[in-house]
C-alpha cells in the first residue's frame, strides 16, 4: 500500500510512512494579541477565555508538524482542521479537551488521552509533550524576537517555525535550497496591505 500523503502550503506533497503513526495535537499557542503580562493567581487568564489568538498543531511522531491560526477551540473547528490535516490512518492523541472526543471514530488508529487536569502529562507512548514543547519554541521566539505579532500575520510566523522543524535534520544549506525549491513560481506581494495601511 502506497504511503498516505498530504499537500503543504507550498504545493508539495509530503509522504507519512507508517499507517500507524501517531500525531499529537494541541490548541494551545495563543501568541498574538499583545506581549506577555505577569500571571497573579486568580487575577491573570491563561489559555482559553483571553484576547489571544489561538492555534492548532499537529505533529507526527518522529516526523512533519502542521499548524494553523483557528477561530476558536470548539469541535467543529478543531475537527476540521484534524480532518483536514492528519491521513485518516493515523492514531490521534491528545489531551482530554472535549472539542476532541468522538474523533477517534474516524481514524483507523483511534483516539487516546491523557488527562492534564489531574497531572497526567503521559502514560507509556500516549503524551502530547512534542505539541507542547513545539508551542514553547514558537512563543519565545515570537516574544524574544519579534515581541508581539498581530493576528493578520501571524499564520505567516507559524509557516516560518513549521518550515524549521520540518527541515530540522538538515543543514544551513540544504534549508536554504529546500526554502527556494519551495517558494518556485510563488509571489509574496504586500502591495495591498501598504495600500490599506496608507488610507488608513
Amino acid at each position: 500500500m502506497a504511503a498516505p500523503s498530504a499537500t503543504t502550503r507550498s504545493g508539495e506533497t509530503l509522504c507519512f510512512p507508517a499507517p500507524a503513526a501517531a500525531y499529537k495535537l494541541s490548541s494551545r499557542l495563543r501568541s498574538a494579541g499583545g506581549p506577555l503580562k505577569p500571571r497573579f493567581p486568580g487575577i491573570s487568564k491563561r489559555g482559553r477565555g483571553t484576547s489571544k489568538t489561538p492555534a492548532f498543531c499537529a505533529v507526527q511522531r518522529n516526523g512533519q508538524i502542521r499548524r494553523r491560526v483557528v477561530a476558536d477551540g470548539t469541535a467543529s473547528t478543531l475537527k476540521g482542521a484534524i480532518r483536514e490535516e492528519v491521513d485518516r490512518q493515523a492514531r490521534i492523541l491528545t489531551d482530554e479537551r472535549s472539542s476532541y472526543r468522538g474523533i477517534g471514530r474516524e481514524y483507523a488508529g483511534g483516539h487516546e488521552t491523557v488527562c492534564h487536569g489531574t497531572k497526567e502529562y503521559s502514560r507509556g507512548d500516549v503524551h502530547t509533550n512534542t505539541a507542547e514543547s513545539s508551542h514553547a519554541l514558537v512563543k519565545r521566539r515570537l516574544v524574544g524576537m519579534y515581541h508581539n505579532v498581530s493576528r493578520e500575520y501571524l499564520h505567516r510566523y507559524l509557516w516560518q517555525y513549521d518550515f524549521l522543524w520540518n527541515t530540522r535534520q538538515m543543514n544551513d544549506g540544504e534549508r536554504t535550497i529546500a526554502g527556494i525549491k519551495a517558494a518556485e513560481g510563488k509571489r509574496l506581494m504586500y502591495r495591498d496591505p501598504i495600500r490599506r495601511s496608507a488610507t488608513m
